[in-house]
């Protein structure tokens, strides 16, 4: 029910994820994904969601718009799954505003920049647009989706030439020393960019949270690294297009 599942959110998020990570140091990477405290606030933030857009919206965004912005941000009117083309289904709605927007406004955006750069061509077979169209007209979620694991069919078909500890095993993303990064060299750069005349005189965001969560991110109780990286890209966007 709804009120037992933002009871359980209320739980989760009595304990600090910063605290919950040092789990991840006690148990080690093979019991425990990587930055378990702040997935698992992550979950709990979820449970307190009302319906399948607000689920949507938090699990793509690293950043909740209405802890920060003055403006209410509005779920509802700015993310709908209903827009999906055939009878509703959350995950196949879910996957396919993720082909209208994550894809080519995220990953498929920067491994061109990336491979451009270095002179490489690149090509994603999979998003061949005959694949998708198969997809999307034969393909049920349990096609996709068996026992919590994606891709199933794939995994199936590389079981026959992979060993199963390299097909089951967790992605490796690039991910940089982000917070590391950010308490130390980048440190001035970050509290000149978020200074509070600055934040103040725009009017866009809620200064007081956002110095608290820096706050936070600076004295090591809590790892904000995504949320602040966001803020202060817009920042930088800002100061260049908007002087």
């Amino acid at each position: 029910t709804p009120g037992a599942r933002k009871f359980i959110s209320y739980v989760i998020k009595l304990t600090s994820p910063h605290k919950m990570n040092y789990l991840n140091k006690l148990l080690g990477k093979d019991f425990l994904p990587p930055h378990f405290g702040d997935r698992l606030i992550k979950i709990a933030n979820i449970f307190s969601c009302n319906s399948d857009n607000q689920i949507y919206s938090k699990l793509v965004s690293q950043i909740d718009p209405n802890k920060f912005l003055k403006k209410k941000f509005d779920h509802e009117k700015e993310i709908n799954l209903k827009q999906f083309p055939g009878i509703y289904n959350m995950q196949d709605a879910m996957q396919y505003l993720d082909i209208k927007t994550y894809l080519p406004g995220d990953i498929l955006v920067k491994v061109d920049r990336a491979s451009m750069a270095n002179g490489l061509e690149i090509r994603s077979p999979f998003l061949d647009h005959k694949v998708i169209e198969y997809s999307f007209k034969n393909l049920t979620t349990k096609h996709k989706i068996r026992r919590g694991k994606g891709k199933y069919i794939l995994r199936k078909i590389l079981s026959k030439y992979l060993p199963m500890k390299l097909i089951n095993r967790p992605k490796m993303g690039f991910g940089v020393p982000l917070a590391s990064w950010l308490r130390n060299d980048l440190k001035e750069w970050m509290t000149q960019t978020l200074n509070e005349k600055k934040i103040r005189d725009q009017g866009f965001f809620n200064y007081a949270n956002i110095n608290r969560l820096m706050m936070s991110h600076l004295n090591n109780s809590q790892n904000c690294q995504y949320e602040l990286w966001q803020i202060l890209m817009f920042q930088l966007w800002y100061d260049k297009w908007m002087p």
